[in-house]
Parts: C-alpha cells; sequence; structure tokens
C-alpha cells in the first residue's frame, strides 16, 4: 500500500467531486469511466480519482488536486504486478465505489473512505479470478445500485 501521507488533502475533502474526467458534479453515469461528483460548494477543497501507469505499477488508483505536488497513487490493487484498472466512480456517503480488478480477482467492486486506508474489497461476486460484469452503476437515495454475475444466476 501507498503512503496516504503525501496525498493532497483530507480523504473525506478529496472527494467532494470524483470523476475520471473533470466533472461539474450531479448525476451519476451507468457505465464508461464516468462519476457521480457531488459537494460542489464554493472553497470546498476539489480532486478527480483515476487510473494511470506511471511505468512500475500498472494502471492503479491515483488521485489529484490538479497540481503537480497533489496528484499522487492511493493504492496499488494489484500489488502483484498487474493492472487493477480501476473505473466506474461513484461517491455514496463517505465512500467511493469502483470497479477494479485485485490480486487474484476478476473485475469486482471496491471502496475508499474518509479514513483513508487504500481501496477495500467490498465483495468478491464471482468468486475467484471470473469478473462479475458489474454494469448498470446508479446511485440513488444513497445506495449504489447496479447488476453483476456471481457466476451462477448470470
Amino acid at each position: 500500500m501507498i503512503n496516504k501521507k503525501s496525498a493532497p488533502h483530507s480523504f473525506l475533502a478529496a472527494f467532494s467531486v470524483v470523476a475520471l474526467a473533470a466533472c461539474g458534479g450531479g448525476g451519476g453515469s451507468s457505465g464508461g469511466n464516468g462519476g457521480n461528483g457531488g459537494g460542489d460548494s464554493p472553497g470546498q477543497p476539489r480532486a478527480m480519482l483515476f487510473g494511470a501507469n506511471d511505468g512500475v505499477h500498472g494502471t492503479e488508483l491515483w488521485i489529484s488536486d490538479g497540481t503537480t505536488d497533489g496528484t499522487v497513487m492511493l493504492d496499488d490493487i494489484a500489488s502483484s504486478g498487474g493492472s487493477s484498472s480501476p473505473s466506474r466512480f461513484f461517491r455514496v456517503g463517505d465512500s467511493v465505489l469502483f470497479v477494479a480488478a485485485g490480486a487474484g480477482l476478476g473485475r469486482e467492486l471496491w471502496k475508499i473512505d474518509d479514513a483513508g486506508e487504500g481501496a477495500e474489497l467490498v465483495k468478491d461476486i464471482n468468486p475467484g479470478s471470473e469478473q462479475s460484469w458489474i454494469r448498470e452503476m446508479h446511485v440513488f437515495d444513497g445506495v449504489l445500485y447496479f447488476t453483476a454475475d456471481d457466476g451462477t444466476h448470470g
């Protein structure tokens, strides 16, 4: 895990806007690499979560406040040398949920919360290395809804 002390500001504040590309806040996205913004209050810190490849760790989870010093890798989720390729970021309460591939896992649901302890697997929906094919992600009334394949029920 990467030392989070070099991150640009507190994790809760950093998640005031979450997206792969600049986001003006508001409604979430059901696919692609979209995100669900929030907290566009004047004076509130803004940051972006995104996947990037530094040439050493593969495509992993990064955060940026738009400055060179404020752009850091948050976690090496696929620490076994592969890429986690995080995408589909959605803010839900004090957490950001997203899809990524962990070591020995397919693409599953992960989260980062305001404690900043690194990415945490929410659930291995399709156990083992098979993907869960998480799709149609929507946040409604503080809950993330999505479709997925658990390997048994489709």
